[in-house]
């Protein structure tokens, strides 16, 4: 291989390192969400006592 050809992959390497770290990060905000909203959401036993 050559030097600009590992270069190149080293960078793309790189950005797909960042790009991964990124979506994990927002798969996990999305995760947390998804959880708080169904600990929030009414259940049978509370429906209508407010």
């Amino acid at each position: 291989m050559s030097e600009s050809t590992e270069a190149v992959n080293n960078v793309l390497g790189e950005e797909n390192r960042a790009l991964i770290a990124e979506l994990t990060e927002s798969l996990d905000i999305e995760a947390g969400l998804r959880d708080a909203l169904r600990r929030a959401a009414p259940t049978r036993s509370t429906r209508g006592t407010l």
